[in-house]
């Protein structure tokens, strides 16, 4: 077969002798013939079944059975995709690719097959796949979601996933690429929704990389134990292409208690210096910081209980945790689990400063709760950010063409895998200048950011390097349409993305639209129609709220929200974090 394998394990003394090694396996279907192959297909160690067995639904909202002529039928199907790869010669391996249903085009011409599901069982465990995917986006197909999801023992372990663009218009090609890891799976399943239900977009696959865990010596099962002792976790050990230690990097087990990622406001007392922040009289902690949802992404935690904001403060040499919480006076205290310089006080007040918008102009706030008085009573006009803009961007990449719970996820491991640890054991996110000597692989392999790898290093060099002039983006002379224009020339940043990291900056003139955009315009203002159609409408319903068109809608969205689950400072992260869209409150 026309399989890449590289091996990854060594020989361990005598007992390696005696062990199947771990090995990385690309399918790259070149050595196969173009022709149907069956509705359950094996192939380089993988089986191919339950190909297109649901019925769901197309954004148009026609439907679609699990079988007979209304079907997308349950065919694996190799396609000669020569056309493809002349014309996109970056994307899989040419010359063959894997589609489904029930046609192909003979030759080196093509036809993407619809795909609703796939399962994918897997001749020996495995802690790392990833897969590439071709894929028609707009037009009839945008809003649907592709899923990757591994299962161990009939479990879930790990999912990855992407959205399809919705920009209306005719369909076009697009690509993209899904990965799992960070524990052990059998298999793995492969399928798209569109709402609560599935879905059956066009795609195309191709390298399937499978990265297989070895399996125990003999020696090892007969209780010495000499090489369970030697081996590593395997959710320690990046992908094989990029094995060896990354020095960017911190090792760190999948199994880590998430106390250990930030501190708790309970602890009996912070050991090191304690600083008194002086706040605007409308301020409310609990209020402001609970705004917006980057408060439950790593290293932000919100201590229920009391009422406090813990994370990890990035400084030149070394990192500190803190907790900020609000005395009766009104004034903030940040206690920290070191001494602080002098510098590092200075610089603590400006990140607190920015993350809680302390320096939102009360002018501003009256000329919102003028504009939209809904939200005057209860004061709502600050919403929480980053300590830096950097923060904001990379956290802001990783919400894009993702469910939320993969966004957490993503921020976690980001946090694990190559922040620094404060004295306190609690990591911090990591900065520019760590991210921008940082391998792709381990981004993509070990915090699993999935195809944002090379962007979000790009980003990171371009912060690093001072390229981006933050004083340029912050200053009120700045036109918004000036500051828009510029964002969307940076790697990974489009249209959503450039809206949201604008009112990051605290400029609110425009909305950041993607699906929950969507699903808030069905469910709470009742719109109808296809989406290009309900965005028209949406941006004209918050078109006369002006300069604060995002806060309008933010809080519009976030009461219903609310509604739902409850005021947002008693969500408790760890809970929360797993159900926060409007889909699942």
């Amino acid at each position: 077969m026309n399989s890449k394998a590289i091996t990854i394990s060594a020989l361990l003394g005598a007992c390696a002798a005696m062990s199947s090694a771990g090995s990385t396996t690309v399918s790259t279907y070149d050595d196969l013939t173009e022709d149907f192959y069956g509705e359950s297909f094996h192939y380089n160690g993988v089986t191919y079944s339950d190909v297109n067995n649901v019925a769901g639904v197309f954004p148009s909202g026609d439907t679609f059975d699990a079988d007979g002529i209304f079907g997308l039928g349950h065919e694996v199907i190799v396609e000669n995709a020569t056309l493809l790869y002349n014309d996109f010669p970056g994307w899989g391996s040419a010359n063959n690719a894997l589609t489904f249903g029930t046609t192909y085009v003979v030759g080196d011409n093509l036809s993407l097959g619809a795909l609703s599901t796939v399962t994918m069982t897997l001749d020996e465990v495995a802690d790392f796949a990833s897969l590439e995917i071709a894929y028609y986006e707009n037009g009839p197909w945008g809003g649907i979601e592709y899923h990757l999801d591994a299962y161990m023992g009939g479990s879930l372990v790990a999912m990855d996933s992407f959205s399809i663009s919705d920009l209306g218009g005719r369909d076009n090609i697009a690509f993209s690429s899904l990965s799992v890891g960070g524990a052990e799976f059998d298999s793995l399943q492969l399928y798209a929704t569109y709402g609560s239900e599935y879905s059956g977009p066009r795609a195309l696959l191709d390298n399937l990389t499978i990265n297989t865990v070895p399996a125990p010596s003999a020696m090892a099962l007969l209780g010495l134990g000499a090489m369970g002792a030697a081996r590593r976790r395997r959710s320690d050990i990046p992908p094989p292409s990029q094995a060896g230690p990354d020095p960017s990097c911190t090792r760190v087990g999948s199994a880590m208690s998430p106390a250990r990622l930030f501190v708790r406001a309970y602890d009996p007392f912070m050991p090191g210096s304690t600083l008194k922040i002086d706040a605007p009289d409308d301020f409310d902690l609990a209020r402001d910081v609970c705004s917006y949802g980057y408060f439950v992404l790593m290293p932000n935690y919100w201590d229920v209980k009391n009422q406090s904001l813990s994370r990890v403060l990035e400084f030149d040499d070394a990192p500190s945790a803190c907790v900020i919480d609000q005395r009766d006076d009104g004034s903030l205290r940040a206690r920290f689990d070191r001494k602080l310089t002098r510098d590092e006080q200075k610089q603590a007040r400006e990140q607190i400063a920015r993350m809680l918008s302390l320096d939102l102009d009360r002018k501003e706030i009256r000329a919102f709760h003028k504009l939209d008085p809904r939200w005057k009573r209860s004061g709502r006009a600050r919403l929480f950010r980053s300590p830096t803009l950097f923060e904001d961007v990379i956290k802001t990449v990783t919400s894009c063409n993702v469910a939320w719970p993969n966004t957490v996820n993503m921020n976690r491991r980001l946090c694990e895998v190559c922040g620094r640890k404060s004295a306190s054991g609690a990591y911090s996110f990591p900065s520019a200048k760590k991210l921008a000597r940082t391998r792709v692989g381990t981004l993509r392999g070990r915090c699993r950011v999935g195809y944002r790898d090379q962007r979000i290093v790009d980003l990171a060099k371009m912060f690093h390097k001072g390229e981006i002039d933050e004083g340029w983006l912050n200053d009120p002379s700045t036109h918004d349409d000036e500051v828009f224009k510029f964002l969307i020339t940076l790697p990974g940043i489009g249209p959503y993305a450039a809206g949201n990291i604008m009112q990051l900056l605290g400029r609110c003139s425009r909305l950041a639209i993607d699906t929950e955009t969507i699903r808030h315009a069905k469910k709470v203002l009742g719109y109808t129609g296809t989406d290009a159609q309900i965005t028209k409408k949406i941006k004209a319903h918050y078109e006369p709220f002006g300069e604060h068109k995002f806060r309008s809608y933010w809080f519009e969205l976030w009461a219903f929200y609310e509604g739902k689950a409850g005021p947002s400072h008693t969500w408790e992260r760890d809970q929360v974090s797993t159900t926060f869209t409007a889909a699942n409150l």
